[in-house]
């Protein structure tokens, strides 16, 4: 009897649409985990040419397979402009806030809002 190996096995894709594309949707590739662990070549092909494959478990996506500009794009901070500023400019308020915390900077304020309508419109020469 001839061993079956990955080589002659049928090649009836298992990376099937779930559903059918919309404008809204594109197509969801799933496939089955004992599938995925059986083809996983043939997965990690199909994520890179086209797009991500999600690996189910009973019906239910646990895990999916991207290819890796996709996941570089995911986890890095790829920020705009506006949000690299925003983010700059609270660093800096986080920074002026916490110097706002010290005791010399409460006496200060305690001094200003205890000072006398003189002592605050005092001119110094």
């Amino acid at each position: 009897m001839a061993r079956r190996t990955h080589a002659n096995l049928p090649k009836a894709s298992v990376l099937k649409p779930k559903s059918a594309p919309t404008a809204d949707a594109p197509a969801r590739r799933s496939v089955p985990a004992t599938q995925a662990k059986n083809r996983f070549g043939e997965i990690l092909q199909t994520a890179r040419d086209s797009g991500p494959v999600f690996i189910e478990r009973h019906g239910q996506a646990q895990a999916v397979v991207l290819d890796i500009d996709t996941y570089n794009k995911l986890t890095s901070n790829e920020r705009t402009h506006q949000e690299r500023e925003l983010d700059h400019w609270a660093r800096e308020f986080d920074s002026l806030h916490a110097r706002m915390q010290s005791h010399k900077a409460r006496r200060a304020v305690d001094a200003l809002f205890s000072a006398t309508d003189a002592e605050l419109n005092r001119r110094d020469t």
